[in-house]
């Protein structure tokens, strides 16, 4: 658990750098954007995993960085499906209009969110997702108990992928020369499609994070990770995180 809290801040920078660089090449003018972006990931990346245990201080930057590579892989995507039927301002055009409703959706359902699991929550300081308990934030796994509707979601989900795999080999063999490029715009479609459907489990995540914020700044209190002594524990016995962060050389 506690290596990957450490892994994951540099995971998500080395995906910044992936989708920034696809971004920049499928549209030059955003690479002056680029570079201010790596740097900020990187300063985010050292600070959650070697310096903070603060809940929130992890947790947001974390959110942050998912929902900004989502958008930096849309533009190349967009961009790749699109440049093929339209001149180059169409999909970006595409890209800024899907971009506006997929916000929307977001903010709405986090409101929903708000008002269903999270009214009472700066009193009990408990929702369904998270508590705060002596000053720690403990997350909430709950586990799936229907084995047998898990296991007809998987087979409808194989189906599913079998169908469709079938479905875009006879479009490339009815398009023939167009097949590739219908591919890839099916493709496009299809990861276009698919944050609508979880997207309730990003809003639970950024809501609990903002949530457990504002008591903070409510309370003038600061909550940590519930395993902030394991993750100190962790970074201790990594070279770099106590050649950078002093604290960890002071700790016994």
């Amino acid at each position: 658990m506690e290596s990957t809290l450490i892994r994951s801040p540099f995971v998500l920078f080395v995906m910044t750098m992936v989708t920034g660089g696809l971004a920049a090449l499928s549209i030059p003018a955003l690479g002056w954007l680029i570079p201010p972006l790596l740097i900020a990931s990187l300063a985010y990346a050292v600070l959650a995993a070697f310096f903070t245990t603060r809940y929130t201080t992890y947790h947001l930057g974390l959110d942050w960085l998912l929902k900004l590579n989502f958008c930096l892989f849309v533009i190349f995507m967009n961009q790749t499906a699109f440049e093929q039927w339209f001149s180059q301002r169409i999909p970006m055009a595409i890209s800024a209009a899907y971009l506006v409703l997929l916000a929307a959706v977001y903010v709405l359902g986090c409101r929903m969110e708000r008002q269903t699991n999270w009214s009472k929550f700066d009193q009990t300081r408990t929702s369904p997702t998270l508590a705060i308990t002596k000053g720690k934030v403990q997350r909430i796994v709950r586990s799936r108990t229907n084995a047998k509707r898990k296991s007809s979601s998987r087979n409808a989900s194989n189906i599913g992928a079998g169908l469709g795999v079938a479905a875009l080999g006879m479009v490339g063999a009815v398009f023939g020369a167009r097949g590739k490029e219908l591919l890839v715009l099916v493709v496009v479609t299809g990861f276009m499609a698919a944050p609508f459907v979880w997207l309730r489990y990003l809003v639970i995540y950024g809501v609990g994070i903002r949530e457990v914020r504002k008591v903070e700044r409510e309370r003038g209190e600061r909550f940590e990770l519930d395993n902030a002594a394991a993750l100190q524990e962790a970074r201790r016995k990594m070279f770099f995180a106590r050649l950078l962060n002093p604290r960890l050389r002071q700790q016994v």
